[in-house]
């Protein structure tokens, strides 16, 4: 399940974290720049209609993570704040939602750039998100950072990130 990990209370050696960081004594390590987009089946788009605006987003149904209720957007729109259609507990399940005609879905152009090359999802709405990047980050607690399994954890998820790029 996708979700916020303490890693100091659950006693974990590291984490992938994706966003802006929150103030911490983590170790960061930036693995990749992410940016985010809007999506939806093409066929669910052709059935429901394709936004056209933002308003529009307000109108439309959504698959959503559990902390996807609302979202920044561009410009001077107020805070969207919108129904789920759907609520999945982790991202595959989320693209494989969107990819069934259930809603549209705020996902990483990284996670989504195959069904995107295939014609799967389509992007609806380019640039409205706020913030549109949210990059992805390794993060150890200072103990750890060192340590030989935290360290060749983090060499074989860079070279990951480093070959999808």
């Amino acid at each position: 399940m996708d979700r916020y990990v303490s890693l100091a209370e659950e006693g974990q050696d590291c984490a992938i974290s994706v966003g802006k960081l929150a103030d911490s004594a983590l170790i960061s390590r930036k693995l990749s720049d992410n940016e985010r987009i809007i999506c939806a089946a093409p066929q669910f788009l052709e059935q429901l209609g394709t936004p056209k605006n933002i308003d529009d987003l307000r109108k439309v149904l959504w698959v959503c993570l559990p902390w996807q209720m609302q979202m920044e957007l561009a410009g001077n729109a107020p805070r969207l704040v919108f129904e789920r259609n759907v609520s999945v507990s982790n991202s595959d399940m989320l693209t494989a939602a969107a990819v069934n005609g259930l809603g549209l879905a705020i996902k990483s152009r990284l996670a989504v750039a195959r069904e995107l090359q295939e014609g799967a999802l389509v992007e609806v709405l380019p640039g409205a998100l706020v913030p549109e990047q949210a990059p992805i980050w390794f993060l150890s607690p200072p103990e750890s950072r060192n340590s030989r399994k935290t360290l060749a954890f983090r060499d074989l998820v860079t070279q990951g990130f480093s070959a999808a790029a």
